[in-house]
């Protein structure tokens, strides 16, 4: 018997089943629904605002909140939350009341009583179209700061602040 043939043989069995195993070393875990960004609840988000997260239905994101929450004292809607830093209202002196406060506007929007208002972040950390950029973007987004890192999809992208 010539094993002559034998031996390319074995070699290139042993040499793709050497290169499949370096193939799965490669993989890593998705993140979660929470780490992506679907932290709100369905209630939480205005009529057509709403994302789900590929991985979890339950899970949501709010492309707009809906703020029309009762509150027993006043029978109405109270937006005082968003009168204050690190909300703004949006209007054209948006950009310049978040840059007087050293901060930047974001892509977080919310609707309260009829009035559009925007939230100021410490800083912008990057706009993103893959998803594993904003993982990692997220994971040092607020380094040397005290803020927490706040994820906004738009049709566009991810956008990732440090807030």
């Amino acid at each position: 018997m010539n094993y002559n043939y034998f031996l390319p043989c074995f070699v290139s069995a042993a040499a793709i089943l050497a290169a499949g195993g370096a193939l799965a070393q490669q993989c890593v875990q998705a993140p979660s629904c929470i780490e992506l960004g679907y932290t709100d609840s369905v209630s939480d988000c205005a009529d057509d605002g709403v994302l789900y997260c590929p991985f979890d239905k339950t899970k949501v994101f709010c492309r707009e909140i809906n703020a029309t929450s009762e509150t027993p004292d006043t029978g109405g809607t109270d937006c005082s939350m968003y009168t204050q830093t690190p909300w703004v209202k949006n209007d054209s002196n948006a950009t310049q009341l978040c840059s007087n406060l050293g901060r930047v506007i974001s892509e977080r929007k919310v609707t309260c009583n009829g009035v559009e208002y925007l939230r100021c972040a410490l800083k912008l950390c990057g706009a993103y179209t893959v998803m594993s950029l904003v993982t990692e973007a997220a994971e040092t987004c607020c380094s040397g700061l005290s803020g927490s890192v706040d994820i906004v999809q738009t049709n566009v992208a991810w956008f990732v602040y440090c807030t």
